[in-house]
């Protein structure tokens, strides 16, 4: 029995030891976070939270617009306010990932309805042109629902 404590002992001992290296490593490799600008289709945990956590685990700092600009459920989001937004701050990012969705409607739910006409949210969406004529090296992805 004490063979065994002292094998486990030495190799925890080796574990901990591998394990405070592999930290240090890590820390020394540590890059420069990139960052994304997000317009999420909706307010739900799944476009907003989970994006942000999992760009997090790959070093990417995903931001998505104020929750006020973004709406609730029914109420839809405000495309102006958010593109307005994207211009604003798009000097930080990275890069853009934007719901069609949330700026031409106001999110998903608002794209069921048709409250807004075909033009209307058409010219919503010409912010995308604007971005990438600002920023012509940043790459920008849309997204959108069927």
């Amino acid at each position: 029995m004490k063979r065994w404590r002292k094998l486990f002992t030495v190799s925890l001992a080796v574990l901990l030891l591998f394990s405070s290296v592999a930290m240090i490593s890590a820390e020394e490799i540590k890059q420069e976070q990139s960052t994304l600008l997000l317009v999420p289709l909706d307010d739900r945990p799944a476009n907003v939270y989970f994006p942000q956590k999992v760009g997090a685990s790959a070093g990417i700092e995903v931001i998505p617009p104020p929750k006020e600009m973004t709406g609730k459920f029914t109420q839809p989001g405000n495309g102006d306010e958010i593109s307005k937004w994207q211009v604003e701050n798009g000097d930080q990012a990275d890069g853009f990932v934007i719901s069609t969705s949330m700026l031409a409607y106001g999110g998903l739910v608002a794209s069921r309805i048709g409250v807004k006409s075909l033009e209307e949210a058409t010219k919503d969406i010409q912010v995308i042109k604007e971005l990438k004529k600002l920023y012509p090296e940043k790459p920008v992805y849309i997204f959108d629902t069927i």
